[in-house]
């Protein structure tokens, strides 16, 4: 009888080892494939806002280079007119 008892636990304990694992790994494929899915559907509706500011900072940036080289080529026609007026 105990032998019984002793093999009915045993076989319990590898079934019910083999369905938790089994179950994890149903959970562990499920979370990701719901991960995946949030992530990409973000990153759909985020992708026109960053295009937005990457092309504001490339505004601002070539604005800036524009205005640094206007200022140079202005400084420099200054720097001519002053030598050769004096």
């Amino acid at each position: 009888m105990i032998a019984f008892l002793l093999i009915l636990g045993v076989v319990f304990y590898a079934v019910a080892t083999s369905l938790i694992n089994l179950v994890s790994d149903y959970l562990f494929q499920t979370k990701i494939s719901a991960e995946t899915s949030t992530v990409e559907s973000l990153s759909v509706r985020l992708a026109p806002l960053l295009r937005r500011e990457k092309r504001r900072r490339t505004a601002r940036l070539v604005w800036r280079r524009t205005a640094a080289a206007m200022l140079a080529v202005v400084l420099a026609f200054g720097a001519a007119l002053a030598v050769s007026c004096a």
